[in-house]
């Protein structure tokens, strides 16, 4: 699952399984509230398949996310999918994202209150050849830290 987070700045992973491709990279990023700091290990992309209210689901690729193996939770950043065209919609009886395409994407809303999109491996939903078109096309992706914004 992935988190919306309205305070992160950038997608930052814990969840490695999630990544299609990785590249490495080692560096040190403060994180707000923790008291310190997390470790980045990796940037990596991410393709998903996301669930579209309605029926469905719709590919997703989720550009330079930072891999941080000792972060619990995988963490999309609302701040970076508002800046590339999405829409964020929270409130207490329905909440989703609006791609830059219009396609509604349902959020669950955990009993902490924490609302999160249920995914699973796009590489699976869709195959590797709906990979590569997505992965080729700026606008089914959600971009991370080093996106075009």
């Amino acid at each position: 699952a992935l988190v919306l987070d309205t305070g992160a700045t950038d997608h930052m992973f814990g969840e490695g399984a999630l990544y299609f491709q990785r590249r490495r990279k080692r560096g040190y990023i403060e994180t707000a509230g923790a008291g310190g700091g997390l470790v980045v290990e990796e940037y990596g992309d991410c393709f998903v398949a996301a669930p579209v209210l309605g029926g469905g689901e719709a590919p997703m690729m989720i550009k330079d996310t930072m891999y941080c193996k000792d972060l619990q939770l995988n963490l999309l950043s609302a701040d970076r999918l508002m800046r590339n065209g999405w829409k964020v919609k929270l409130d207490m009886n329905d909440s989703f994202l609006i791609t830059p395409e219009g396609k509604k994407l349902k959020l669950q809303r955990a009993k902490n209150g924490l609302r999160y999109l249920k995914v699973r491996d796009g590489t699976k939903a869709f195959g590797r050849e709906q990979y590569r078109a997505v992965a080729a096309s700026s606008a089914q992706a959600v971009w991370g830290s080093r996106g075009p914004d």
